[in-house]
């Protein structure tokens, strides 16, 4: 006689109120679920007698009643030891699906023989908020091993540990031996861990017809008590646990993200504890962790720390004058721990885009023995070519060994906030910039244009990430601070910042919209842009020609486009950078191959003859144009095509289907926005530089040890 086909379990405890609706949406599946066990967990309400009486028409219905009460992983156990459908799910007693919920995942598990599918769900919070799905993003689905499903999302976005996301085959299950770990309030967290390291053939399917009731509660101090008890003993068994899994597993990345997940889980408790309201009782369970040595692997590596610290002081004094002593100490502390880690693990100096970089460093050396001044120059390189290759290596090492870009994200906004802020604090709108210049220069750090370009688009993939694993704070001040850092860019009085900012939207706007078109999110960025271009006829007017009319008092949409135009039109028509690009242009092809040697005060000493009376053009305003002045048109071309491989690099991780791609679009965009700034109004230098190759090496470190690897087309 062949088996049922499927067996759903629910373990109940209490949960008349909703047994009824969940039961028939069980009884109502399609293909019919052949058994339905329900485990009763000692239930003192009417769970009894509403079983009693649903099971006289619903043959397929069993019951199991527990004498005592053992929790929800010993009656799942007890269902799971009684199931004999050929697959089985396990779903909450308070819970209801849809009719096709196991539909395609039963068809797909037959066809693909597989051990286990792992399906979505929808958060259902009864009207009081809107529903969405547990995963948002979309996820890999060709058939994998558990191990390969674990590390994607342990990369990527937090694991749902829910085990009625579960479908899994019974006999495989049950060779397997697991149980629920009983005694835990957090059973999932280990039986679907160990579920997925045994699965050896799995899919995801991204179908959310299973309706997860998020239920308002309300507790006295006691009963609050004595479950974050409760909770915290299950954390620490879980996280023991853990460390038991990680050690075992001979997949070194796998290893380090179990650990991860290990370290993160562990650190709850700590927050577990601070909302106990007896906080005696609160210093009593911390010393008992403490005693047990529980704490003792809680602290951060060495290594990891030092360079943490180091980075935190280097991207602090980075962007503020004077501080060059600081962070010369900062950038050797960070090459030093960064050559130890190399030396720990036997790894080479990783250096992407290597063979462009080595063309980049013979020209800039080249350009030396031909500069107007070469000590000058001989420096230059060091600074401007060495140092950014050194420090776009330290990047791309710690990117590698980072979980994601999210602490280095984290950190950079919480020093853009203090700076920001500060610049908030002393400037204003309507300050002069004559005035901007000598505030403070921690102040005017905090309005320095490349730096709120990478900060604006890197804040607001923080903020999204934030936002779609449930935070809601974190990601309202970071919708404030990217705010604030427009300010900035207004208050700075550069309007090249507003341009480059626009270019950035825009490549975000066209790789979110090619990746999934809605015309309310193309109406979204429109409506961005719109509002950046407003900003931008702003910054022209109140640095354009005092001869301008100023606007009446009342203004139609026509009159107002009008004189939008006249303001851009006045602005850009006489922009002496015109004159001065015209001028580099022939000056490179006079002199194409050599140029006066590297060094941005190169063309100020070779052509001090050109409009001498303006002292800020000292440069050629275009980082472009700049390299041909200094090192002729190989200079121009090598630094292009360096330019060009990263960001060609960084387009195939935003166009691949890893869940990393919108880190990838986040970080294209700003990569976009700083080329454009730079090719009207040249500051890639120094610190800006520096800081530029540091992120894009951090990110590029991250996303080549992503879920999903792409080539990349290096020479």
């Amino acid at each position: 006689m062949q088996s049922p086909l499927l067996t759903i379990v629910i373990p109940a405890c209490n949960a008349a109120p909703w047994l009824r609706q969940c039961i028939s949406c069980a009884s109502a599946l399609d293909p019919a679920a052949d058994e339905i066990i329900v485990v009763d967990d000692a239930s003192t309400d009417d769970t009894p007698t509403i079983l009693a009486e649903l099971s006289r028409d619903c043959p397929a219905l069993r019951t199991i009643r527990l004498d005592k009460r053992s929790g929800a992983a010993e009656a799942r156990n007890r269902g799971l030891e009684a199931a004999q459908g050929r697959y089985l799910a396990f779903v909450d007693a308070d819970d209801f699906f849809l009719p096709d919920r196991f539909r395609t995942a039963l068809a797909v598990a037959e066809q693909d023989r597989l051990d286990l599918v792992f399906l979505n769900a929808t958060f259902h919070y009864e009207g009081r908020k809107p529903e969405h799905p547990l995963f948002r993003q979309p996820h890999r689905e060709e058939v994998m091993t558990g191990g390969d499903w674990l590390k994607s999302l342990l990369t990527t976005e937090a694991l749902h540990h829910a085990v009625w996301l579960h479908l899994y085959r019974t006999e495989w299950l049950h060779n397997t031996g697991l149980r629920f770990p009983a005694g835990n309030s957090n059973e999932d967290v280990i039986w679907t861990t160990e579920v997925l390291l045994q699965a050896r053939r799995m899919r995801y399917l991204p179908e959310t017809g299973y309706f997860y009731r998020v239920l308002p509660r309300v507790f006295d101090d006691a009963t609050i008590q004595a479950r974050l008890e409760f909770v915290i003993r299950s954390s620490v068994a879980n996280a023991k646990r853990l460390s038991e899994l990680a050690a075992a597993e001979s997949d070194a990345d796998l290893r380090e993200l179990l650990t991860a997940q290990l370290v993160d889980g562990a650190l709850q408790i700590f927050h577990k504890l601070k909302k106990m309201p007896d906080r005696r009782k609160a210093r009593s369970e911390l010393a008992g962790l403490r005693k047990t040595g529980f704490l003792n692997g809680m602290t951060i590596p060495l290594k990891e720390g030092i360079f943490w610290a180091a980075l935190a002081v280097y991207l602090f004094v980075l962007p503020i004058a004077g501080t060059i002593g600081v962070r010369y100490l900062a950038f050797v502390v960070l090459i030093g721990v960064t050559v130890a880690v190399l030396i720990e693990t036997r790894g080479i100096p990783p250096l992407p885009f290597a063979g462009y970089w080595l063309a980049y460093f013979l020209v800039a050396l080249v350009s030396v023995f031909f500069a107007v001044a070469p000590a000058v120059s001989l420096s230059e390189l060091r600074v401007e070519v060495i140092y950014c290759m050194v420090i776009f290596v330290i990047g791309v090492t710690w990117g590698g060994r980072a979980l994601g870009l999210e602490p280095f994200a984290i950190l950079l906004a919480v020093i853009n906030g203090a700076l920001t802020a500060s610049a908030f604090y002393f400037a204003s709108l309507d300050m002069p910039l004559s005035e901007v210049m000598r505030i403070p220069g921690f102040a005017r750090a905090g309005m320095d244009g490349n730096w709120l370009l990478v900060t604006v688009f890197l804040n607001s993939w923080l903020g999204w990430r934030l936002w779609n694993s449930g935070h809601r704070a974190a990601p309202i001040l970071l919708t404030v601070l990217v705010v604030l850092d427009v300010w900035a860019m207004l208050a700075s009085h550069n309007r090249q910042n507003l341009v480059a900012l626009g270019a950035g939207i825009a490549t975000a706007a066209v790789l979110l919209l090619h990746t999934r078109f809605s015309w309310r999110r193309a109406a979204f960025f429109l409506g961005l842009l719109i509002v950046v271009a407003a900003l931008l006829v702003t910054q022209m007017q109140r640095r354009s020609d005092p001869g301008i009319a100023p606007p009446p008092d009342s203004l139609s949409v026509a009159t107002a486009v009008d004189r939008a135009g006249d303001i851009v039109g006045t602005a850009t028509t006489s922009d002496v950078r015109w004159k001065l690009w015209k001028f580099s242009l022939q000056k490179i092809m006079e002199n194409p191959w050599t140029g006066g040697g590297i060094g941005r005060t190169v063309f100020d000493k070779l052509y001090p003859e050109f409009m001498p009376e303006n002292p800020q053009l000292w440069h050629a305003h275009n980082m472009i144009l700049n390299r041909g002045i200094q090192m002729g048109i190989p200079g121009m071309i090598v630094f292009a095509a360096l330019w060009m491989a990263l960001a060609v690099e960084v387009l195939r991780y935003a166009r691949s289907p890893s869940s990393s791609r919108y880190l990838a679009i986040a970080g294209l965009a700003a990569i976009v926005a700083i080329f454009a700034k730079n090719l009207t109004d040249d500051f890639f230098v120094r610190n800006s530089a520096l800081f530029f190759w540091l992120f894009t090496g951090y990110l590029i470190g991250c996303l080549r040890t992503g879920p999903v690897r792409v080539s990349t087309g290096e020479p």
